[in-house]
């Protein structure tokens, strides 16, 4: 699946009255110059997850990173995106640890 977010990913619920059609991302790191939001938002997703180089693997690493460098800091949703996923994973270490915790004092207390 990876392989293909490339160059077959589409909006997952199109708008009434608004044509569905693919969002193309590699265009846009093959390119320069300004991208669609929601591409920059594709893009900015799959370079904060370290997906990039699964799904730009046929391009030049050192002008992909460039790339999406240039478009990451020039999206909106980069920030929001990066500062979601760090959410994300520190309440899952939380939640974790106070699992184990429990299970710890658990375990010595019985």
């Amino acid at each position: 699946m990876v392989a293909h977010l490339g160059r077959d990913c589409s909006t997952a619920a199109p708008r009434v009255g608004v044509p569905r059609r693919p969002l193309h991302p590699l265009p846009a790191v093959t390119t320069d110059g300004p991208v669609e939001p929601r591409t920059a938002a594709l893009v900015s997703l799959t370079r904060a997850v370290s997906l990039d180089r699964g799904v730009f693997r046929e391009l030049p690493k050192d002008r992909v990173e460039r790339r999406l460098t240039e478009i990451s800091e020039g999206s909106w949703a980069s920030e929001a995106t990066t500062r979601a996923i760090r959410e994300t994973q520190a309440a899952l270490i939380a939640a974790t640890t106070a699992a184990a915790t429990a299970a710890i004092v658990t375990t010595t207390v019985s």
